[in-house]
This record gives C-alpha cells, structure tokens and sequence, in this order.
C-alpha cells in the first residue's frame, strides 16, 4: 500500500488527530505555565509521553505495512529514521520515570512500550497486517480494564464520562473490526490508529485526574487539619491567657494586659486567701476549686465584671482599680466586704490584700508584682488585713535578703559562738550549771537570736547550726570535767526540725562518745510549740535519748498553750517558767498564785523548778519563797563566753 492510496477522508482524519494532540499538549503547557499546579505538571507529562508512544505504534504498523511492499525502500528508510528519533525520546523520558521511581504511570509506560516490542517483532516475523491490528486492539482493552480496576482501588471512584469516552472507542474499535471485509485495509488502519490515539490520550487524562483527586483529597485532609490547627491555637491561647481553676484571666495575660492599660489605672490589689491551703487539707482539690470558683463570681458580681480581676496565682488574685485615687481605700475594704457580706465557705477564707498606687506610667511589670507581693506579705500581719506599698518594705525586702546571704555565710563557714548563761540555786546563790545559747559571731551589727533563729528555721539551717551548738556544748563539758568541775549540768535547746531529723539521737550519742562525757551532764530544753507539732514523734525521741541518760526540761512554761497534761505524758526531769511570767509579779498577783501552785506541784512530781529572767533582788526573793530550786538572768550574769564562764566559776570556788 502506497501513500497516494489514502483517500482525503483518512488524510483529513490523520490530520484531525495530530492537529487534536497539537493543540492540547500546547494548551496544557499554556496552563502549566500559568499556574503551575501538581495536576498539570502531570498532565502534559503524561500527554507528551503518550502522544510520543502513539506516534511510534502508527509509524511502526506503517512500516510494518511498506515492509510487505516491494520497491519501497525509501519510505521505509526514512520513516525508520522517524520512528527511531521518536523512539528513543520516549526512551529517555521512561528513563527519567525510573530515576525518578515514578511507578505508577511507569507501569502502563512499560506496557505500551513492551507493545512496541511486539510490534518490532512483528516487523521482523511479518506476520498478517490484520492479526498485528487485533493484537493491539487486544493490549489496549487488557490494558483499559486493568487501569479502570486500579483507578477504582486508589481513588475509591471511576469517572462515568471517561467511562462513556472508554466504551465510546472499544465500540468503535469493534464496529471498525465487523466492518474491515467492507471497508479498504487502508481506511480500517488509518479509523484504528486514531481510535487507539483516542485510547491511549484516555490513560494520560485517568492518570492526570487521579492525580488530582489525590491532590483534591489531600487539600480536603489539609483544611480538616487546618480546622484542627485552629481549634488547637485557640486551645492554647485559652490556656495561655486563662487560669484553669476559675476561668478568670492569669498572671500572663495580667503581664500583657498591663504594659496597655497602665496610662488609665489608679492603682492595683492582691487578694490572698490565707486560709486555702488549711482548706485544701480539709476538703480536698475539688471542693477548693469550688470555693475559688465561688470566689470569682462574687468578684465579678461586685464589680458587674471580671475584664479586671485576675487569677494570679492557686490562693491569689489581683484586682485592676480605674478610679479616683482618694477612694482606693475604700475600694479594697469593699472587697474584703464580700467574704463577710457572703458565705463563701465553711471555714474563715482570712483573706488580706496587698495594694499599691500606680503614678509612674513606665513602671515595669516586676516592680509592680514585687510591690504588691511585699504589701500582701505586711497585710497578714495587720488587723485591717490590708496594706498599701510603701518604698521602706522594698529596704525591708533588701535588708532581710542580705540577712539571708550572710546567715548562710556564717553557717557554712561555722560563724558562731555559743554563749553560756548561769544557772544558778536559789538557795545559795551558786551555779549549778548553764543553758547554752547560740550567738553569731563577727557581724557587725547586733543581730540576736530572735530575729536569726526563725530564719534559719525558714531557710532549713537550724539543724546544721543545732548540731554545732550540740558539739560546742559537749566540748565544753569535755573540758570542765578535765578542769575538776565535774558536776555541772548544761542546758541545750532543741527546735522541731531537729526532731523530725531521723538520726538525731544517733548523732547525740556519737557526740557524748567523742568528747567521752556522761549523758546526765546533759538536759535537753523542748518548748510546749514543739510537742503541738508532733507529739508522737517527739515522746519516740525523748524516750530514746532517756534510755541513753540524757535528762529533759520543758522550757517556757506559762507561754503558747501550757498544758500540765505534757508532764504527765512525758517524763521530764524539769520545768522552767518562762520570763514573761515573773517579768510582771509586782502587779499580777494571779501570775504569782499559779506559779506557787504549779511550782508545788512540780516538786511533788520530782521536777527541778527552773525561773527565767530573774533580773533584780525582788524578783529573786520572790522565787526563792516559793521554793523555786534554780534561776537565770541577769540578776547573776547574762550570757557570756566560755572563757568568762570559766571565770565565774573560779571567782566562785574563790
């Protein structure tokens, strides 16, 4: 079959085809370029690819059709040429598929590519032109239906128009094949080419539209997750901004809050609830939550809003104040007003309030909090239970900061001296022994005990600086003995954290082994405060150091809440009134009946009767006719240093 054998309707349908495949891989690469989605990019891939693979089935069944021609080696020649450039581009793009592992298109690629093959073969083999045509037609609907079942797997849907497009082309193709007796081979070649054009233009456009149902699906999954996202931000910005517990605004958002409301606020208030921590060891987190709850509502129910009331903290909020300064005070009585006005809860909440004024409109967020945290401090201990900021707390503050570095200075490097005060008989005015007390030593402004012992107790240094009082007394016991002063009993106090330590009386008796003294040299002081905190855990301790030897005084009777019940429940060896309670004798004659009688009483039960802060003669001859056995004061000595301890008992063997 020659080329002047094709009628103008198989050269206007060729024609037809190309010009088809022409204008829409260009309107695609138009598309392509303008917007540059996913979907388009594969699109013209798949169309080129394709077209090229079209191209080389037409030129390979042409030439397969000249070969059985005689005469026509130059068409042959040069639509060889033709079909090895085409070839050979659609070898490279199968290569670059492979590089790459593109493999889903890849697999129909290697199929119509492997029908290439076959053609090859049949070029070389030379079977029958109609066989080599049904053998196509046969790849194609193989091909078709697998393709259909996979776009059905993947996407989870088929397309009907491309399915009434696919069905459309095997109709004709099987109409073509019952009509090729009828028709000139020439024609029934040219209708199958184009329809398996149609074909294989149908698998780059199922490719391109599953690739952009994907794309579509994972744009849908991308706005449920954007959905998610935004829920999630707004989740966090709640809890950024919110306290958990009430729903009111929290410290942060008071942070941000602050830097723009500052030009218009008058001043600021802390609220505190002394009591929340009792109540949460009353009734637990959930019913405390309850009362915070409580508590904010009746805030914002005062105010008719809660755009400035805070939750600052578990047991603390801040309230903004906008109006005239000359009322402020009276703004925070009317928020303590509420926990009298309403019953909030069971138990007294105690609340107080620390304010300040705001005048400086770049004060810093810090300060602010540092002046409200300092009037909060002070307003616990006032009856107003309020107080508004004043600059000498902020010297308070640093004072005590200071206080607190030096203390740990001086306990780490052991500055401290223990001092002895005489104790003394009443009967003949001879020392019978001492009670050591702790000084610190080299610092050079008088600070006593009471203002650094309640810190060290607050910093958790009180153990460390009771066992080197505890060692410092039984050295100097150590040395008295080995002077001939061998019946001296010294006084130690011990506080309630040393109690809770495990292994005090472990360390009490490998002290007394060191310095080799005898346990009854030694009385341990306890105060009535002590035996309130854990009276099961201090009767344990005492019992064990008794077994040892060491003898015990309950120290500042008739202060806190005296009890004669504890002489009963422990075995002390002695009772010491406190000074407070002989300070007054002159005036308080009741002070002097109870002393009388429990001082009788102390004797009956076997106890030394101890009194403290004897500092004149009447106050000695008081005690001394009640029968009192020992004292201490300044009547005697104050608390002085071993060396003029030492010194006193030398001027009294004298």
């Amino acid at each position: 079959m020659t080329l002047s054998n094709l009628d103008s309707f198989q050269i206007v349908l060729v024609i037809l085809v190309l010009l088809f495949l022409t204008a829409y891989s260009f309107l695609t690469f138009c598309h392509l370029l303008k917007g540059k989605s996913i979907s388009s990019i594969l699109l013209i891939k798949n169309v080129v690819s394709f077209s090229l693979l079209w191209l080389s089935e037409s030129l390979l069944i042409v030439l397969f059709l000249l070969n059985t021609i005689p005469h026509k080696s130059t068409y042959i020649s040069n639509l060889s040429i033709a079909l090895g450039i085409v070839f050979f581009i659609t070898l490279l793009l199968i290569i670059h598929d492979i590089r790459r592992k593109k493999s889903f298109p890849m697999s129909l690629m290697i199929t119509l590519v492997s029908l290439n093959i076959g053609l090859f073969a049949a070029l070389i083999l030379k079977p029958q032109v109609i066989t080599v045509i049904k053998v196509i037609m046969l790849f194609y609907i193989v091909i078709l239906v697998s393709y259909y079942y996979l776009a059905y797997k993947v996407v989870g849907k088929i397309s009907l128009l491309r399915l009434y497009y696919t069905i459309f082309c095997i109709f004709a193709l099987l109409t073509t094949n019952l009509l090729q007796d009828h028709i000139s081979l020439d024609l029934y070649i040219t209708i199958t080419l184009c329809i398996c054009f149609f074909l294989t233009l149908s698998f780059s456009l199922f490719l391109a539209e599953t690739s952009t149902v994907r794309l579509l699906m994972t744009k849908r999954d991308m706005r449920s997750k954007d959905s998610e996202l935004i829920e999630a931000e707004k989740r966090i910005h709640y809890l950024a901004y919110t306290h958990p517990d009430t729903g009111l605004k929290n410290a942060h958002k008071l942070h941000v809050d602050i830097k723009n409301t500052l030009f218009d606020l008058t001043g600021v208030c802390m609220l505190s609830i002394k009591n929340f921590k009792l109540l949460l060891t009353l009734i637990g987190y959930k019913e405390s939550k309850a009362v915070l709850q409580d508590i904010s509502q009746a805030l914002a129910i005062h105010f008719g809003t809660d755009e400035d009331i805070y939750h600052f903290s578990t047991d603390r909020f801040v309230i903004l104040y906008r109006g005239p300064s000359n009322q402020f005070e009276e703004f925070i009585k009317s928020i303590l007003s509420i926990f009298s006005d309403q019953n909030l809860c069971a138990i007294d909440l105690n609340p107080c309030i620390g304010a300040t004024y705001i005048s400086d409109a770049e004060l810093n967020y810090d300060i602010l909090i540092q002046e409200l945290e300092l009037a909060s401090h002070v307003s616990k201990h006032t009856a107003s239970r309020y107080a508004l900021y004043r600059s000498e707390m902020t010297k308070s503050l640093q004072t005590n900061l200071e206080l607190e570095a030096r203390l740990k200075e001086a306990t780490s490097c052991n500055f401290w001296e223990v001092y002895l005060q005489p104790k003394v008989s009443v009967t003949d005015n001879q020392i019978t022994g001492a009670e050591a007390l702790i000084r610190w030593r080299g610092n050079e402004t008088t600070i006593t005990p009471d203002i650094f012992i309640p810190l060290a107790e607050k910093l958790g240094l009180i153990n460390q600086i009771g066992r080197y009082v505890i060692d410092t007394t039984f050295k100097y016991v150590h040395e008295l003995n080995n002077m001939g002063f061998k019946d001296l009993k010294f006084s130690i106090n011990l506080s309630v954290a040393q109690f809770m330590e495990l292994d005090l009386v472990s360390f009490i008796e490998k002290t007394a082994v060191k310095y080799s003294i005898s346990p009854k040299y030694i009385i341990f002081e306890i105060t009535e405060s002590i035996l309130i905190h854990n009276m099961n855990k201090v009767n344990t301790t005492v019992t064990q150091l008794k077994q040892l030897g060491f003898r015990f005084s309950l120290d500042d009777f008739g202060t806190g809440y005296s009890s004669l019940a504890y002489l009963s429940k422990l075995n002390f060896d002695e009772l010491k009134f406190d000074r407070e309670f002989i300070k007054n004798i002159k005036s308080e004659q009741k002070n002097l009946i109870i002393l009388e009688c429990v001082t009788k009483m102390g004797q009956d039960l076997g106890l030394d009767i101890v009194t403290e802060g004897i500092e004149d003669e009447l106050q000695y001859n008081t005690v001394k006719s009640l029968g009192c056995n020992y004292y201490q004061g300044y009547y005697y000595s104050k608390p002085v240093p071993f060396d003029h301890f030492l010194s006193l008992l030398l001027f009294t063997v004298a």
